[in-house]
């Protein structure tokens, strides 16, 4: 008890429990907090990545953290169980298309196309029949050391899926046959191209194709283009050398050279390896 200055007892004051805080401690709280709550937020986030696997140096200590990128198929599924994929384009977005042949002109015309490819630097696929193979064996002989791909049409090109099937077994044979011949190893087909649409939901002309190893049916995105604006990317483009004649087709590779396109052969487009298998492969 405090006394006055005459005597008398004064009151004393106690603390209400009352904290007074000014503005500048409520922001410095404030700060804290929010600081607080970002790096609970970075801890939990970092948690939920799943790296995809670790890479590590010599004595396992672990270096990086990379996550790859997936990358899309190029190649076509099939539309259905039993039947194998039909090609039209694949999917990429690199400038490169596979120009595909049929047909055959006089060999002083298909030698003069070799040269223009050469030139430019664009492989072909060519889809002889069996009979266009067989009249001229040192023109195919010369593509294929070149690096252009030789495909199939059926050996007469007649309408498969009227044929027995021994008959149509036959139409195929009779072409790997003489590949084999020019080429003195065997040689693995991987497209069949045929005129019939209906071909490519055909049950009996598939299985016949699975058990030869064939990757499956080659069509177009594009057929004989008259314009450089009517290419895109991945796309197969069609080319029947009986009404698009050499000098055509030689422009048309150097338009597509010009504009930053490579042409590359099916196989190449769609990353399946090249149709001549050694003796060592295939024992």
């Amino acid at each position: 008890m405090q006394t006055g200055y005459n005597g008398s007892e004064l009151p004393v004051k106690r603390p209400s429990g009352r904290v007074r805080l000014n503005l500048g401690t409520l922001l410095l709280v404030a700060a804290i907090l929010v600081f607080a709550a970002l790096i609970v937020y970075y801890i939990v986030s970092e948690r939920k990545q799943q790296p995809a696997f670790d890479v590590t140096d010599i004595y396992g200590h672990p270096q990086v953290t990379v996550t790859p990128t997936p990358v899309p198929d190029k190649r076509p599924s099939a539309e259905r169980e039993g039947l194998l994929p039909v090609f039209y384009s694949a999917n990429t977005e690199e400038n490169q298309v596979a120009i595909t042949v049929q047909g055959f002109l006089g060999e002083d015309d298909m030698n003069a196309l070799l040269s223009a490819t050469l030139e430019y630097g664009a492989d072909l696929t060519f889809f002889p029949t069996g009979k266009q193979l067989s009249g001229a064996r040192d023109f195919w002989s010369a593509a294929a050391l070149i690096g252009h791909e030789i495909e199939s049409r059926g050996y007469t090109g007649n309408r498969l899926s009227d044929m027995s099937d021994a008959d149509m077994e036959k139409e195929l044979s009779d072409v790997e046959a003489v590949l084999r011949s020019y080429m003195g190893e065997e040689y693995q087909l991987h497209f069949l191209r045929t005129d019939d649409l209906a071909d490519d939901e055909n049950d009996r002309l598939h299985a016949l194709l699975a058990r030869k190893g064939y990757k499956g049916i080659a069509r177009w995105a594009v057929y004989q283009p008259t314009r450089f604006e009517q290419i895109r990317p991945g796309q197969i483009i069609g080319v029947n050398l009986e009404s698009y004649d050499v000098k055509q087709l030689t422009k048309m590779i150097r338009v597509l050279s010009e504009n930053g396109y490579s042409m590359v052969t099916l196989n190449e487009l769609f990353d399946y390896e090249p149709n001549i298998v050694s003796s060592g492969e295939n024992e």
